[in-house]
């Protein structure tokens, strides 16, 4: 079976010009989408800084596996990711969203639940609207799969309902 891959962006985000001096310069605009296969080395690198536990060969691993046995459906970890890439002539990934659907997260009252497995922006574009970009996107795709709340796990590793925390919209 063929896989289709979506080319265009789940969102664009353009940021605000940025004003030194007399001169306003434009930052790039950032386009959120579906990873495509010929993005396997960067999230292979951005997974590998992001859980530097894990070996490189764990995370190439794990990212053969998802292009090349495409089940998707609650339970599949990751089961869509995420990546926010700069536009322009030299476009670039500056960071990814790994999301699934669990049957249960702890303080969720429904079910299936939206779930960020993994979360990452690069440091130089960080506190520009990258990583919010990445969440609301992230938070679209569960909506759109008919998820009624989202949760993830903060670095403690205690799940959240994100559903109901302060930093969410409840969908």
């Amino acid at each position: 079976m063929a896989l289709a891959w979506m080319r265009t962006p789940i969102l664009a985000v353009e940021f605000a010009g940025l004003s030194l001096g007399a001169a306003t310069v434009r930052q790039p605009v950032i386009q959120v989408r579906h990873v495509e296969p010929r993005d396997a080395a960067h999230w292979i690198a951005l997974r590998a800084v992001l859980w530097p536990e894990d070996a490189h060969a764990s995370h190439a691993a794990e990212v053969d596996r998802f292009f090349a046995e495409p089940r998707r459906g609650p339970g599949t970890m990751p089961e869509a990711v995420l990546v926010a890439e700069t536009a322009g002539a030299t476009p670039a990934l500056v960071g990814f969203a790994e999301v699934s659907r669990r049957a249960y997260a702890e303080g969720c009252e429904t079910s299936p639940v939206g779930f960020l497995e993994g979360w990452y922006v690069v440091p130089e574009r960080r506190r520009q609207g990258v990583g919010r970009a990445l969440v609301a996107a992230a938070e679209a795709w569960a909506r759109g799969l008919g998820c009624r709340e989202f949760a993830s796990e903060p670095p403690d590793g205690s799940p959240i309902c994100l559903a109901y925390s302060p930093f969410a919209r409840v969908f």
